[in-house]
């Protein structure tokens, strides 16, 4: 069992789809290395729907021949507009789970959106009003050496 977390699982599945290659290989080293492994329990509500109704999807077929299974014969059947509504299903439900604000990351890590490090906005994207003679949209050395340790905790 794969220890990532459902955000880690979603991410690499998406790297995965938009590499170079045909597309029922990207799906399948997705779902192989990736989806296969996401824990329902760690979506949220809308998502985990998604995921289930993406599940149903990728395993639809039963396997015809020997050492096949029901994803293989699935996909072997798919169209390519239905491979290609598979991978953007994929990236909306990613998308979905940033949303959520249910992202969980390691050891605790708090997520913090570049625009909020680098521009210097709160958590609600509102812009900071910079202190007199700093250029706007510059972050002060106070709120970089605050921003730096989130940073670096997001990145492992």
């Amino acid at each position: 069992m794969n220890s990532n977390s459902a955000w880690e699982q979603f991410q690499g599945a998406t790297l995965s789809l938009v590499r170079s290659g045909a597309l029922k290989d990207r799906i399948t080293n997705a779902y192989r290395n990736h989806l296969a492994h996401v824990d329902e329990a760690e979506l949220p509500k809308d998502v985990r729907e998604a995921f289930r109704s993406f599940h149903r999807t990728m395993t639809r077929e039963p396997p015809l021949v020997r050492g096949d299974d029901a994803f293989r014969a699935t996909l072997r059947k798919m169209s390519v507009d239905e491979a290609e509504e598979v991978a953007c299903s994929v990236v909306r439900m990613l998308c979905a789970l940033q949303r959520s604000g249910t992202v969980s990351t390691r050891a605790g890590a708090q997520v913090v959106p570049f625009y909020i490090a680098e521009h210097g906005a709160d958590e609600s994207g509102a812009r900071k009003t910079p202190p007199a003679g700093q250029p706007a949209g510059s972050a002060s050395a106070d709120e970089t050496a605050e921003a730096a340790p989130a940073l670096n905790r997001a990145a492992r």
